[in-house]
């Protein structure tokens, strides 16, 4: 997936979040970003610690679209890679995201070409070539 870190600052920045630099950048997060990623605070504390760094009336919807802004897209030619390898073999797609990224991704970015399906307990994402075909 392609990312724009810097993005995702400058939508910080604009809610007014003063020095989110402190917690965000190109190679990792901090403080309450790193919590969340990490999995050690749920979502509704993650919001409600981002909006005590905000500017007054900030919303859920606000700070998830801040959030979120750093996840682009995934290059065609990364998920054509991915279908002809789920041709030969079983695929797992794993990845240390969090709830808020987790709904995102499968509304705007899997969209209804991909789903969400549970196999032997663990939650993974299943590549469909309607997707490819859609796109061509």
């Amino acid at each position: 997936m392609d990312l724009d870190m810097e993005r995702c600052i400058r939508n910080f920045k604009i809610l007014g979040v003063q020095h989110i630099d402190q917690y965000l950048g190109q190679y990792g997060q901090a403080g309450i970003f790193l919590q969340f990623e990490q999995g050690e605070i749920s979502a509704v504390e993650f919001r409600q610690k981002v909006r005590a760094l905000c500017l007054d009336g900030v919303t859920d919807d606000q700070i998830d679209a801040a959030w979120c802004s750093f996840l682009l897209d995934i290059p065609q030619n990364k998920l054509e890679l991915l279908i002809q390898l789920r041709r030969k073999y079983r695929l797992y797609l794993l990845s240390n995201t969090n709830p808020i990224h987790i709904g995102y991704c499968e509304k705007e970015i899997f969209g209804p070409h991909h789903q969400t399906i549970h196999e032997s307990g663990q939650k993974r994402f299943e590549l469909l070539e309607k997707r490819r075909r859609h796109r061509s």
